[in-house]
């Protein structure tokens, strides 16, 4: 675990409602193609967001975004919606790009943070998928923390 601090920025991002589950990694697929198409797949970190949490939210409503903070000189031909991506303190986790160390990776991070004695503020857990770590079969979770960083 490490701890980064993400300023705010723009999110350019497809939107998918219902239960979470294979219909994201549909999403995701149509989001990489999107990115293909517009030259801009190698050059740019795809963030999976889950806006809702399941146990709380019925699985209809639950919302997940695909995005990705395009580069400033980037002009897509086909705009997507945007939105911004609040910045803060994220704990930041490494773990294999699996089906199965995603789901188990959720209540790791959650036993890790306690051990650090770090305190969960409100918001999604980011899913962040940057080229490199990808080609090594990794990805990353972020989780917003409350810290005081000197």
């Amino acid at each position: 675990m490490k701890i980064e601090t993400l300023a705010i920025c723009n999110l350019a991002y497809l939107r998918r409602i219902g239960p979470y589950g294979p219909e994201n990694q549909a999403l995701m697929a149509t989001f990489k193609a999107w990115l293909t198409s517009e030259a801009l797949f190698t050059q740019v970190t795809i963030l999976g967001i889950a806006l809702d949490d399941p146990t709380t939210v019925p699985a209809a409503a639950c919302r997940y975004d695909v995005g990705a903070i395009l580069p400033d000189m980037a002009v897509p031909k086909r705009p997507l919606s945007q939105r911004k991506l609040m910045g803060g303190h994220y704990a930041v986790f490494e773990l294999a790009h699996t089906q199965s160390a995603m789901s188990n990776g959720y209540q790791y991070l959650i036993q890790q943070l306690q051990q650090a004695q770090l305190k969960r503020r409100p918001g999604p857990i980011i899913e962040r998928y940057r080229p490199a770590l990808v080609q090594a079969g990794k990805c990353e979770l972020l989780v917003p923390i409350e810290a005081e960083l000197a």
